[in-house]
């Protein structure tokens, strides 16, 4: 693809992107007015939760802007003596490194702090580049707004189903949260998976996966096992010395067989002498 096609490409993405944004904010901008503003009396959104915005593609655009000029106007509404941007950081943004004193815009009246708010996190959940951990809190922070599943899918394109798994997402230990966002690890459903589990475990867990060394197989099959070895609510346990809240063993008897299966990665000194209980209550059971 050659340079000009590319610049033109990259402006239609972002015109693309805002309108659709725009769309699904469900903001009404009928009647707005056209003008010019300086980039100085613009203030972005304050409750923009998006605080990186990747430089290259800043200066890509920035570049396909001066050679294109600005095709799809930022939107923005009056407070004060300055404007607040609505839509659009990322053009003005551009705008300010090719250091163009005025840009394009359209202005919309009487917008709450809560479309603004809204806006912002539906911008933010519709951007390709999202991690998972972001996307998830954003969502979060949309059903903070009193917003049901049905009205957050409505205002972000997305289903409830996947709505509901991010925000499942957000439970996890903190510490894991961080392992997530500066590794990158994108996979919903081993995240997913992974909130049933204590934090310990969690944190073992998602060291493996930041290692490249487990895989949705093997933490589903972690799941099921663990699922085995609880009984139901009001039963009694096969298992005496409480082997059920060892989430690292799993045990069956068959016959005078007693067969032991530990996870390594959980399995810890204390869990020994409960063990080691057991076995001697199984072997003088097989004695009698």
């Amino acid at each position: 693809m050659d340079r000009n096609k590319k610049l033109e490409k990259i402006l239609q993405k972002a015109k693309n992107q805002s309108t659709k944004n725009i769309n699904q904010s469900k903001l009404n901008l009928s009647n707005e007015v056209f003008i010019e503003l300086e980039v100085d009396t613009i203030d972005l959104n304050p409750y923009q939760p998006r605080k990186y915005f990747n430089e290259k593609t800043i200066t890509e655009l920035a570049e396909s802007i001066k050679t294109y000029g600005l095709i799809q106007p930022i939107i923005v509404t009056k407070r004060e003596n300055n404007y607040i941007l609505i839509a659009g950081e990322r053009r003005l943004r551009a705008v300010k490194t090719l250091n163009k004193n005025v840009i394009q815009a359209r202005v919309k009246e009487n917008v709450t702090d809560q479309e603004l708010k809204e806006i912002a996190l539906v911008e933010n959940i519709q951007r390709e580049d999202i991690n998972i951990i972001d996307e998830a809190f954003a969502f979060k922070e949309l059903s903070n707004n009193n917003l049901s599943l049905r009205n957050i899918s409505n205002l972000t394109g997305k289903s409830k189903t996947h709505i509901a798994r991010m925000l499942k997402i957000c439970s996890l230990d903190k510490k894991v949260i961080e392992i997530v966002k500066d590794y990158n690890l994108n996979n919903p459903n081993i995240l997913e998976i992974l909130v049933n589990y204590t934090a310990e475990v969690q944190f073992k867990l998602i060291n493996r996966l930041k290692d490249g060394n487990l895989s949705f197989k093997e933490v589903k099959n972690f799941k099921n096992n663990l699922k085995k070895r609880v009984s139901p609510e009001g039963t009694k346990s096969k298992y005496p010395f409480n082997l059920k809240n060892i989430e690292a063993v799993n045990m069956s008897k068959k016959k005078n067989t007693l067969n032991i299966n530990i996870d390594l990665d959980s399995f810890n000194e204390k869990n020994l002498n409960t063990i080691s209980k057991y076995i001697l209550k199984i072997k003088n059971e097989s004695k009698s």
